[in-house]
């Protein structure tokens, strides 16, 4: 099954066209490439609600600055930053740009951070997922991550255990 196909088995039609994606901007802006799978969920989705408790961010943001991944990154960046000038034990990873750092792409309403650990090529990249008093790591693409947590394939010791919901929604966001 190839890449699209597997979003679509599992997150449905969401009846919003995903905004253009101009993938060299995109990575100029960021600094890096971003995770095959990721690209073709971006180009084919907007920025997602799943459930009404997990937000998928895009790389493209056409209402506001709130579903924009980039803007949601750095954000988030800056706070661990600080949160680890003053608990330096408090994040275990490295934040992105530094090598092998932590790039959010998601948030849930409990504030869950979900993130890639930028390690080695970026379709190799492992989700992080953190409360920032608890981390765990799938050693798994972005797809396969939601794939399994939407399936209740994988159970996240992080994630409410309510999420998802047996007939679970996914909307444009």
């Amino acid at each position: 099954m190839d890449l699209l196909a597997s979003w679509r088995a599992v997150l449905g039609d969401v009846g919003t066209p995903a905004p253009a994606v101009d993938w060299p901007a995109v990575e100029s802006r960021l600094g890096t490439a971003l995770p095959a799978d990721y690209r073709v969920l971006a180009e084919n989705y907007p920025a997602l609600s799943i459930d009404g408790f997990m937000g998928v961010f895009h790389v493209v943001s056409e209402k506001d600055d709130e579903s924009d991944l980039r803007e949601f990154a750095e954000r988030t960046l800056g706070y661990w930053r600080a949160l680890r000038a003053d608990l330096p034990d408090a994040v275990p990873h490295p934040l992105y740009p530094e090598s092998g750092g932590l790039l959010p792409w998601g948030v849930t309403d409990n504030n869950d951070f979900l993130c890639w650990l930028t390690n080695g090529e970026p379709d190799e990249w492992p989700v992080v997922v953190t409360t920032v008093h608890e981390w765990w790591t799938y050693e798994g693409t972005m797809l396969s991550f939601l794939s399994g947590i939407l399936r209740r394939e994988i159970v996240c010791p992080v994630l409410t255990e309510d999420f998802p919901g047996e007939d679970y929604e996914v909307t444009a966001d």
